[in-house]
């Protein structure tokens, strides 16, 4: 439990969440753990759920393990198990990807001792009656007292989750980070030709093909989509809907189609890696979901110059071309189903391929999406180097913090280069004044003697931030400290 001395061992985080699969949360993993140096990061899986054989084969890498716990339902029994694999390992991080339930791992965390506990908001969630608008509001103050640092896909799940006014709060103290999620642009392109994609998928060239990219869950909708498609059809006789994705509702989803008599017009896909070539087969993409956080296939669909008709719970966060339009649901199905027709037409009944396939449309679009995407062959990915940042920076506190086993480590960190010396200067004087001594080798003596314990003071560096090492280093030895040339800023 909690966090023995690092040494040169990697941060260890654990991530708790339903379980592995070919979903939105998996493949952020899967990109995240693409690009994160095996030497400084190890991930490990906590889940409750059986994973899903979709799941990217590049999460069990590096020896990663997965634990299965209990159902949630069975509380007493999650919590058992969590608390026993938290005490059994010594866990840097404890990084959750549920949404309120996120409040019962991160309590188990934080009684275990574990230092850094990130809450993750993927999605908007629901509050579409009065008692789903009320218990968000008591559960975001009590999710809130247990992590140690927020994350959120965007804005909106944000304020979801943790609620708006300490959402704003948290962001300005650098505690909140929106990441959202990324994509490669590289292979999403208006440039795809959609008749050889329809040809490889025996689509009629010349059939209207609508298109959803999501699991089947209640979230997505699917049985109001399925209620806009049978408008379409009864408008267009040669309809077709491709549905791409996995999940417990796709066999009442099936169910319902037949009922509907249209399910000779539907292709389930199931779970697809190519999701960027399917997309050049659409005239349309018709996205009714009930909440959402920030969904990727819309970014996705606008990169490969995709008409989208969406819900209005989507956050505008998503905005990248005119393509998008959103609707209400309260919206009838045949308004919907007009809204898509609308989209798609421009020659006829078509998609204008002019438009489509217009080079500058995507290098606009290429742009506007630079902080969804993750660039091949570039060091700095924005979004695996924020979280990177995260979790270096939930290691350094500037104050003295008490950690397991009643020993007290001093902690430190810098934000830039040219700070640093001065953060480190007035670490030292806190620690004087709180201590009312005159040199900093007698506070940690007395911090030592109040604690039964010899703390001794370290601040590492990464070997990039030499510039950084050599500017606190005279400071170290001028208080007869140790230094060291390793991430994370901590102290030993």
């Amino acid at each position: 439990m909690g966090n023995p001395k690092m040494g040169n061992r990697p941060i260890r985080v654990l991530h708790v969440l339903p379980r592995l699969s070919g979903g939105g949360v998996s493949k952020w993993l899967s990109r995240i753990r693409d690009r994160l140096d095996p030497r400084r990061f190890h991930f490990d899986f906590a889940v409750h759920m059986e994973c899903s054989s979709e799941a990217p084969e590049n999460l069990l890498a590096q020896g990663a393990q997965i634990y299965r716990l209990p159902n949630r339902k069975h509380l007493l029994g999650y919590r058992r198990s969590l608390s026993k694999i938290l005490k059994n390992n010594a866990y840097d991080a404890v990084h959750t990807h549920y949404h309120f339930f996120s409040i019962v791992p991160l309590q188990i965390a934080a009684s275990n001792h574990v230092p850094v506990r990130i809450a993750h908001a993927q999605t908007a969630g629901r509050q579409t009656t009065t008692v789903l608008r009320v218990v968000p509001t008591v559960v975001s103050k009590l999710i809130n007292l247990f992590p140690t640092h927020w994350l959120a896909c965007s804005q909106a799940a944000a304020y979801s989750l943790f609620g708006c006014k300490f959402s704003k709060k948290a962001k300005e103290r650098g505690k909140l980070h929106i990441l959202p999620g990324g994509i490669d642009p590289a292979i999403h392109s208006p440039h795809l030709n959609q008749d050889d994609i329809r040809r490889e998928l025996n689509i009629d060239p010349n059939a209207f093909v609508v298109g959803h990219v999501g699991n089947f869950l209640e979230a997505k909708n699917h049985v109001f989509l399925l209620e806009v498609f049978r408008e379409l059809v009864n408008r267009r006789k040669d309809a077709c809907l491709l549905l791409v994705g996995e999940g417990p509702l796709r066999q009442k989803v099936e169910k319902m189609a037949r009922s509907m008599g249209i399910s000779h017009h539907i292709r389930m896909m199931g779970y697809r890696n190519d999701v960027h070539t399917l997309l050049g087969a659409l005239d349309v993409m018709v996205f009714p979901s009930k909440w959402e956080g920030l969904p990727i296939a819309l970014v996705e669909a606008q990169l490969c110059g995709i008409p989208i008709v969406a819900s209005d719970n989507v956050t505008r966060e998503v905005i990248l071309s005119e393509n998008l339009q959103f609707l209400s649901l309260s919206a009838s199905p045949s308004e919907w189903a007009s809204c898509a027709l609308n989209l798609a037409r421009r020659r006829g009944y078509y998609v204008d391929r002019d438009i489509r396939q217009s080079q500058t449309l995507h290098h606009r679009l290429s742009r506007q999406c630079f902080d969804f995407h993750l660039r091949a062959g570039i060091a700095r990915i924005p979004e695996m180097m924020r979280y990177q940042e995260v979790l270096l920076r939930a290691f350094a506190f500037s104050t003295v913090s008490r950690w397991p086993r009643h020993r007290w480590y001093i902690l430190l960190y810098h934000d830039v280069p040219k700070n640093c010396a001065e953060a480190f200067e007035k670490q030292v004087k806190w620690l004087k004044e709180r201590f009312e001594v005159a040199t900093i080798s007698e506070a940690l003596r007395r911090l030592g003697d109040a604690r039964h314990t010899s703390p001794l003071l370290t601040i590492t560096f990464d070997d990039a931030e030499k510039s950084v090492y050599e500017t606190v280093l005279p400071i170290l030895e001028g208080h007869n400290l140790k230094a060291c040339t390793y991430m994370p800023c901590r102290a030993m």
